[in-house]
């Protein structure tokens, strides 16, 4: 494992993390469809100058390529930011940054059927941790009195289901497509996925309302979310196995927690914080 796709891969996934931050600002601001709509047209056309300059040609793919980079596209694009959305919306973002630290455990279950990964002991009983870390939030973490907060916390598990998925995934095709190549396809796919409801919702937006929080925002989540991590992960991830890729993935929700506490002052409760440290326990137990 090299230490600079180590350090790539690291940063690529706090900037994802980061993602809860501008996501919860953007929600309360922007239709879900159009906000991601923008989000991938303007990646999308600086992927392509990207590919232009370096001068990449897209080669020609398999069939079973074309499906598994529409099926990153779907569940790391599509899937992720809908679920990340929507569940912003009835959750906080500390919850979501928590409930995010599961992705590890569903990459390393994902890497043993798909990548024929071992699934050590240790890791079993990491994920066992997790779950019942996960749980724990739920049940005693916050106020379940209103349900909408469950609600939101299936959807960020849904949100760490697709993020674990995306990760196997991308072994796939990460040795015969440049990081240019890969960011650019994905981009595309992700893109005209959201094109139809977001130009339904464009209409109905006002533009010349949006704040500078919000204009700030969107320019933080297109290009901080956006293209960079795309770029370190996709320049990274040859290097690095599905489970040592999924481990790493646990920086996504402690800058996310770290950022929500900062940023968002949300209050973090004593049940909290064992919920907490019982699921990142689980997590770290999977580190080989």
């Amino acid at each position: 494992m090299k230490l600079r796709s180590v350090l790539m891969y690291s940063l690529g996934m706090v900037l994802v993390g980061s993602s809860v931050i501008s996501s919860k600002i953007l929600t309360k601001a922007m239709p879900v469809f159009l906000v991601n709509g923008i989000r991938m047209l303007i990646p999308l056309l600086i992927f392509y100058f990207l590919l232009k300059l370096n001068k990449e040609m897209l080669p020609n793919l398999s069939k079973k390529e074309k499906i598994i980079l529409f099926a990153q596209a779907f569940v790391g694009n599509f899937l992720f930011n809908i679920l990340l959305f929507y569940g912003l919306k009835y959750t906080s973002g500390i919850d979501a940054g928590i409930l995010l630290s599961f992705s590890p455990a569903f990459a390393a279950i994902m890497s043993y059927f798909f990548l024929k990964e071992d699934l050590k002991a240790r890791k079993i009983v990491g994920i066992g941790l997790a779950i019942v870390g996960i749980i724990f939030l739920n049940v005693l973490g916050g106020d379940l009195s209103a349900s909408n907060r469950l609600l939101g916390n299936m959807m960020i598990i849904g949100v760490a289901f697709s993020e674990g998925l995306f990760i196997v995934l991308g072994k796939y095709n990460s040795k015969k497509l440049s990081p240019y190549q890969l960011s650019f396809i994905i981009t595309l796919i992700s893109f005209i996925l959201f094109l139809p409801l977001a130009v339904y919702e464009a209409p109905d937006f006002n533009f010349s309302a949006m704040t500078v929080e919000t204009i700030l925002a969107l320019a933080y989540y297109i290009i901080f979310v956006g293209v960079l991590p795309y770029i370190l992960v996709y320049s990274s991830i040859k290097d690095l196995s599905g489970s040592q890729a999924g481990v790493l993935s646990t920086l996504i929700p402690i800058s996310g927690i770290a950022l929500s506490a900062v940023f968002l002052k949300e209050p973090v409760s004593v049940l909290f914080l064992v919920g907490s440290i019982i699921t990142l326990a689980g997590i770290v137990i999977t580190m080989e």
